[in-house]
């Protein structure tokens, strides 16, 4: 196989891949992950489709005079006479000319190179896969490690997340020490590794973690992350390969978040939940399993949860994107350029060594190949309507994070709206707004608009009698400005612009008042965090204690079972003596009896009584045969038996093997030491100092007083226009 051109098709699938990915960055996240798995297929199957041999011939070669053409990957034999055309080459191939044969410490130098390259990619893919292997190593032993979940709440929830996503299969839930952010693992048999705080947490993030772990089990992400890290190993050496798995993952978890959205969750609860599981990561070594939080990738992921999500993947989606990319990876491992026309083309010339017989004497030097390049349209400028565009913000629809007010139908905000940056308030009747959408390069001062990217705009409304509003746009010439006022086109003129200089300083400085305010209630925000973490810490500290109890009852109920056994021995036993009990008192009755029979002298009195006596010595007989049949010591054996199976010591002891193993003392004092050792008090100081050295409500206060003669000086422009 040649190296060049098993790299170079490679490229093409890493490259091809990668620029569907872009195509389909606004659609569901879940297309790009289905194209990531047939584009990692692709790339393990493309040495076995080099290897059979298979080839189709593609006419893109340029072709003309004193032109020789060969096709890359080729075994052509050399010809002694190589044929010379005059005008256009019509034939699908033609043979590389032959060159004087290399020095021999050429030939020397690059098998050396060779050598040195192959080892390299061995010592690499095997240092990948190895690492894969700890990976999973270190994931059994923390499920051995691991005790299973046996709340009722988290297996109820579990059982109706599983109905609902249609899972059959057994999903596992297991409780780890090590185990600091939930996580699942497993296609075959699934598990779901939690904290062992996992019982203390609400019933929302409950359902929000399950719903999570239990998608992957669905799109079986397990499987598509272990063949992700195989190819990976194969192909470290190629940068794509880096990038193609970053944006596979990246993927993963986006399209796991569009499904629990999908199920009912709010993206803003949702965030919340996942920034506060972030929280508690800790560094640990790294195990085959796929985590819930992961810090590089949870700004992406939070950014995408809360804008609008586009429509789910479609299975008619997925199957193109499959059908698109195992045509690419076979059409670059099975085609091979041949010479054709290429009138009005591009040529350019590639270096291509052709494959010869190992007998041959002598080498054919490098022989150029020509491929012809299609000249490509230019890309369209893209410019927005300003008419469809509108700053109006009235109840925020949508997501919006940042500070927001309404008082009856007017709504004041700062902050982000459906990712784009937005401002509104109102002063008296004057309403005041501005919105900057994309890629929008402001100045430092915020005064002016240096650049505008494309599908990106800003818009500019002020509004009391009438509405003025300015939208500013990318154009062919550059940046474009959109102007009206009550509904009606104008001039940009001199007068539009100072309103909108104006407009950019009153909003700017609005802006810089609401950041104030909002780094004040960030660090106050930070205040809580820390507050929580060491709430965290001391939920700890009682789940330890709760394991602890509940190895105690554990013991306990081991010793209730035997007291149980042992009470069905006592049972067994007074069956017996009621079964006594009731012949002593046919006993009783008989010595009565006879004791009537005695002092009568009436023979019918006499016969009467001998019949009741033998009915009284039928029912002892009775019973006495009731007491045979009742097998008490052998029922008695059985019970005895089943308490020595049971085990009672040996169960007791190991447990009270765990109670010592587990050294609840230590543990707690380990937290009682990081609760120490993390100085709350010390980190809310400092964040008690800062907010009083910002000192935001003073200068906040001050700026929009400063902003009051601006306002007015507005006012009195917007009247004039």
């Amino acid at each position: 196989m040649d190296i060049t051109a098993f790299l170079l098709r490679a490229t093409v699938v890493l490259l091809g891949a990668s620029v569907l990915s872009w195509a389909l960055r606004k659609g569901a996240a879940g297309t790009r992950h289905i194209l990531w798995t047939a584009s990692f297929v692709a790339l393990l199957g493309l040495p076995l489709i080099l290897l059979t041999g298979m080839a189709w011939e593609v006419p893109v070669l340029p072709s003309g005079a004193g032109v020789e053409a060969a096709s890359v990957g080729a075994e052509l034999a050399p010809t002694a006479n190589p044929p010379h055309t005059s005008g256009a080459v019509t034939r699908a191939r033609v043979e590389p000319a032959l060159a004087p044969a290399p020095a021999a410490s050429a030939i020397g130098g690059g098998l050396w190179w060779a050598t040195i390259l192959r080892t390299a990619w061995i010592i690499g893919t095997g240092a990948a896969l190895l690492s894969l292997l700890i990976g999973a190593l270190r994931l059994k032993g923390r499920v051995q490690d691991a005790r299973p979940l046996e709340d009722p709440d988290w297996l109820e929830s579990t059982r109706e997340l599983k109905r609902e996503l249609g899972i059959r299969r057994d999903v596992r839930l297991f409780t780890s020490v090590d185990t600091t952010t939930p996580m699942t693992s497993g296609w075959r048999h699934p598990i779901i590794l939690l904290p062992l705080t996992a019982t203390d947490w609400s019933a929302e993030r409950r359902h929000v973690v399950l719903a999570h772990e239990l998608v992957h089990v669905r799109r079986s992400d397990a499987m598509r992350q272990v063949l992700a890290r195989i190819t990976l190993g194969l192909y470290w050496f190629h940068p794509l390969s880096w990038l193609a798995s970053r944006l596979a993952r990246s993927s993963r978890e986006q399209a796991c978040d569009e499904t629990v959205l999908s199920l009912g969750t709010r993206p803003s609860d949702y965030a919340t939940h996942l920034l506060d599981l972030a929280e508690g990561l800790r560094p640990a070594p790294a195990v085959l399993a796929l985590p819930i939080v992961q810090r590089s990738m949870l700004e992406k992921r939070i950014m995408a949860i809360l804008r609008p999500h586009p429509t789910r993947a479609t299975r008619l989606t997925s199957a193109s994107v499959i059908l698109a990319v195992t045509a690419l990876g076979i059409s670059a491992a099975t085609a091979r350029p041949v010479p054709a026309h290429a009138d009005g083309a591009v040529v350019a010339t590639l270096a291509v060594a052709p494959v010869v017989p190992a007998s041959s004497a002598s080498r054919p030097a490098l022989a150029p190949v020509v491929a012809a390049i299609s000249p490509r349209e230019p890309l369209r400028a893209y410019g927005a309507l300003a008419q469809d565009i509108t700053c109006r913000m009235e109840g925020a629809s949508g997501n919006f994070r940042g500070s927001i007010s309404t008082s009856g139908n007017r709504t004041q905000q700062s902050g982000w709206h459906n990712g784009d940056r937005s401002i509104q308030r109102y002063v008296d009747d004057l309403r005041l707004c501005m919105r900057v959408h994309g890629d929008v390069v402001m100045a430092d001062d915020g005064l002016a608009v240096r650049a505008v990217g494309r599908d990106s705009w800003l818009v500019l409304e002020s509004e009391e009698d009438e509405l003025q509003r300015l939208v500013i746009t990318e154009g062919a010439g550059g940046i474009e400005h959109a102007w009206t006022v009550g509904g009606r086109s104008a001039p940009f003129d001199a007068d539009a612009r100072a309103w909108r200089d104006q407009m950019l300083e009153v909003l700017g400085g609005y802006w810089e008042s609401s950041r104030i305010r909002g780094e004040q209630s960030s660090l106050r925000g930070k205040i809580s965090s820390h507050r929580g973490h060491i709430s965290s810490l001391r939920g700890q500290i009682s789940s330890h204690r709760g394991h602890v109890s509940s190895l105690r009852g554990q013991m306990s109920s081991q010793q209730g079972h035997v007291s149980s056994l042992k009470g069905r021995i006592s049972s067994h036993r007074g069956n017996v003596s009621s079964l006594k009990g009731q012949i002593s008192s046919h006993r009783g009755a008989m010595s009565s009896l006879n004791a009537a029979r005695r002092a009568t002298s009436d023979n019918d009195t006499r016969a009467r009584l001998a019949r009741e006596l033998q009915d009284h010595e039928d029912e002892i007989r009775d019973i006495e045969q009731q007491i045979v049949d009742y097998e008490l010591d052998a029922k008695i054996a059985e019970v005895e038996r089943e308490i020595d199976q049971y085990g009672l010591e040996g169960k007791q002891g190991e447990v009270r093997a765990q109670l010592d193993d587990y050294d609840l003392d230590a543990k707690i004092a380990g937290v009682e030491r990081d609760i120490e050792a993390y100085d709350l008090d010390g980190k809310v100081r400092d964040l008690e100092r800062e907010i009083v050295e910002l000192d935001a409500d003073r200068r906040a206060e001050a700026l929009e007083r400063a902003l009051e003669p601006k306002v007015e000086a507005l006012r009195r422009m917007i009247r004039g226009l």
